[in-house]
Parts: structure tokens; sequence; C-alpha cells
């Protein structure tokens, strides 16, 4: 069922307990995006989360062109919205994963506000490789963010989420691991030290096949994230960016606010009312 909202011109959300208003001016500047939003404001929910770290682990190989395209192109708007809903510092890392036989399996960019920075990353990641061997090096990926995250939350907390997007399993799922090539690193340690961590695995599957999808779901279900699918590329290139906004609104409280905004923004398909109804059903359900 469709949520009613009372929507009044000028003003995104009449928050049910303490209003304030925020000014985009100081945010804006530091992250370099552009003012177009200089003469709006917007009513946010006043809360005491002030930083969250967003972990963008993505299958590099040839088949995931559209998905990085998506990120390149979109990146901006996501953290754009997220300022609009709230008074946050969103600091993102992007992390390139491949397959072991392939010239560079993990490339990185730290994480970061600065939206040229991510942009410029996105757009010099070559998706190649593969191996054609039913399994990806995703492990790595997750590996990789985690030592990131720990890293960073050790001099500085913040809230952490990671996005994982893929469409084949990672090694040990279809395919025999090799530990000394992997460094003894299995997906399953690293999915429960992230659990460990209280950090969200949101899981968004690009493939077709049931073991690939249940590896990306078990990652999910593991650490009270959830899975998305998007095999369509037509869905991919229209959808991704908005789960990304909408995972880090839900995760911050802001869904109902995300909601208005796309409806001041004339972005309220029925896609993304659909999107936000799977979110609310998640987060209630971990809040059980």
């Amino acid at each position: 069922m469709d949520t009613d909202f009372k929507y009044i011109p000028g003003q995104l959300v009449k928050a049910a307990n303490k209003e304030k208003t925020l000014s985009l001016d100081s945010y804006l500047s530091k992250v370099n995006i552009p003012k177009i939003l200089e003469n709006k404001q917007f009513k946010y929910k006043s809360f005491s989360l002030n930083l969250c770290y967003v972990s963008i682990i993505l299958d590099s190989t040839a088949s995931q062109t559209d998905s990085w395209d998506a990120i390149q192109n979109g990146i901006e708007k996501i953290i754009e919205d997220i300022a609009r809903l709230a008074d946050i510092e969103l600091k993102i890392a992007i992390i390139a994963y491949r397959d072991y036989c392939d010239h560079k399996v993990i490339e990185f960019h730290p994480y970061t506000s600065d939206i040229n920075k991510l942009k410029s990353f996105s757009k010099n990641i070559e998706c190649t490789g593969g191996g054609a061997n039913d399994a990806e090096a995703s492990e790595l990926g997750l590996n990789k963010a985690k030592n990131l995250y720990k890293e960073i939350s050790s001099t500085k907390k913040g809230k952490g989420i990671f996005v994982l997007i893929g469409d084949e399993a990672a090694y040990g799922v279809k395919v025999s691991l090799n530990k000394k090539k992997a460094n003894d690193i299995f997906w399953l340690d690293e999915v429960n030290e992230i659990k460990d961590l209280n950090v969200p695995i949101y899981s968004i599957f690009t493939g077709y096949d049931e073991k690939d999808r249940n590896y990306f779901d078990e990652c999910s279900k593991l650490t009270k994230g959830k899975l998305f699918n998007l095999s369509s590329i037509d869905t991919l290139s229209e959808m991704l960016i908005s789960i990304l906004t909408g995972i880090i609104a839900a995760e911050i409280g802001e869904l109902d606010n995300y909601q208005n905004l796309l409806i001041f923004d004339g972005r309220n398909s029925a896609a993304n009312k659909n999107l936000l109804e799977d979110l609310r059903s998640h987060i209630a359900y971990k809040e059980e």
C-alpha cells in the first residue's frame, strides 16, 4: 500500500518531532556539487548520526560495463540527494574486483566525499577479464572493504554500509577455492567478520544463475542487509542509483523523507514506490 504524504510546495518534510532547516551551502562546497539547490530549503528530522561510510563493492569484469556506467553517471546524484535529506557527512569508497587470472584483481578508491575523485576513479575502471569459470574474487572485494572500514572507523566512528554488486558468486561456492592463491581469504569468514562489525551488506544481483543469486542473498541475510535483483540491463541503468540512495536513506532513518524528495522532484515512479516499500519492510524486520 502506498503511503500518503501531505505535500507543501517549498517544504520537503514536516517532521513529527523536532524540525530543523538545512542550509546546503557549506556541505555542497565541500563535496563539489554544483549549487543547483541554493534557492531551496528542505526540512529534515534532527538526529545524532553525523557520519556515514558507504562501500560500493562492484564486479569489474567484462559483464559489468553498464553497472560502472551507472555508478559514474549517478554517484553525484547519490551524494546530492543524501545532502538534501539530512545534515550528515557521507563518505564513499569504491572497490572494484575481478578474477584471480586478471592483471588487476583489486582496484579501489578510499573513503571520500569528493565527487570528482569518485567519478574519475569510476571512469578509469576497465571492465575486462573474468576467466569464464563461474566465479569472481568478490571475497577479496569484501576483504578490502572490511579493512578500509576498520581503518577509518578506528579514528572517527561512523555508520557503515556495504553494497555488493555483481553476477557471479565468490570462490568456494560453485568453484573450488585455491586458498594459497587467495591468501586464505574465504568469503564466509569475511561476511562473518563484517557482521561482527555491525555493518550490513546489501547485495544487488545482476545475473541469472540461482546458485550465484543465493550467494549474494546469503551475504545479505547473514549481516541483516537485503538482496535486490537487477537482471535486466534497462532496469539496471534506471534503478541502480535509486537503490543505492534508498539503502542509505533507510539505514540513516530517512526513508519517508526520501519518498517526499522523490515526490518533490517528480521521480516517484511505480518502481521507486516498490523499492521504498521493500526497504520499509526490511527496516521493520531488522528492528523486531
